[in-house]
């Protein structure tokens, strides 16, 4: 007797028909677009909001699901580490899309230190893939300095002042956009809030990282006003005017129509007793800073030429 009876007439029907079936489903299937990858911007948005909510496994979700669909991506990269710094440090406000962040330094000894270190080796080996992400690197600078690591700041600031110099057409800003402005303008325009954080801060030991950080940026861009001017303003603190001219003087021959330089230069040469100069500086300062829709500077000028009898 044969073992294997031929299948009924019917039940072969049955089966090319779920055959056909399934062909179709597949083919339908194969045939559907792949869902939209939500845009920069908008996931950004989205973990942003996930994050301020604490809602950090939704957030953690979200971003899980972004790096299955775009393996690599540095908006990931930087959605990770703000979930873990936002975590290890409860209230603090991370680093924004710009790459700088919002509120005062902490007391590391408040952190979670193993989520902070999380939080750092994610945007460190976010760079490393993304070099040319210039917010990142602003974004890592930030972190160091929220928790106290001033000399992995000066080392970033460093390596970060090495690539920009000798790759300046090819940086890039918030969402892989180019930079805002030229390298040579923009760069230096970013790095120097890092030194006029330490300026303003004052602490024990600020004045070695505003000299290390001023130095290193000052040297790779001596066209820019920005960090000579906050070193010159961290020497007036301390009352040396002598030198706080001195850099008032490099911050000018690096952008003489900076109405902001050129009032600070005659403030220094008042505070030294050098009417001359100083009343030169301020009547420059009126007329750039009215030129330049700067007000409040050429009124302030304006102000300290009265009061000189000017």
């Amino acid at each position: 007797m044969n073992s294997n009876p031929d299948i009924s007439p019917l039940r072969k029907a049955l089966a090319l028909l779920l055959v056909a079936v399934l062909a179709v489903v597949v083919f339908l299937s194969a045939c559907q677009p792949a869902p939209a990858a939500m845009s920069p911007q908008d996931f950004e948005t989205q973990w942003h909001d996930l994050i301020g909510q604490r809602n950090y496994t939704a957030a953690q979700k979200l971003i899980d699901q972004r790096e299955k669909q775009n393996p690599g991506d540095a908006e990931v990269s930087i959605a990770r580490a703000n979930l873990y710094f936002r975590q290890a440090t409860s209230a603090a406000a991370g680093f924004s899309g710009s790459g700088r962040g919002a509120g005062s330094a902490g007391d590391s000894a408040k952190f979670d230190t193993l989520l902070v270190h999380r939080a750092l080796d994610e945007l460190s080996q976010g760079i490393a893939r993304h070099p040319d992400r210039f917010d990142m690197r602003l974004g890592l600078a930030y972190l160091f300095q929220q928790v106290g690591l001033r000399v992995p700041q000066a080392q970033l600031i460093r390596e970060t002042v090495a690539y920009t110099k000798a790759h300046p057409d090819s940086l890039h800003w918030t969402y892989g956009d180019p930079l805002p402005n030229v390298a040579e303008i923009y760069v230096p325009q970013m790095l120097h809030d890092y030194v006029r954080y330490y300026v303003d801060r004052a602490a024990p030991g600020d004045d070695q990282a505003v000299f290390a950080l001023g130095q290193t940026i000052m040297e790779a861009y001596p066209h820019s006003p920005y960090v000579p001017n906050d070193i010159a303003y961290w020497f007036g603190q301390q009352g040396d005017w002598a030198n706080s001219l001195k850099y008032l003087e490099a911050a000018e021959r690096a952008d003489s129509t900076d109405a902001l330089v050129l009032y600070n230069l005659g403030w220094a040469n008042e505070q030294l007793k050098r009417k001359a100069p100083a009343t030169h500086y301020y009547r420059r300062a009126l007329v750039v800073g009215a030129a330049g829709g700067k007000t409040d500077i050429s009124q302030s000028a304006q102000q300290r030429l009265t009061a000189m009898g000017q």
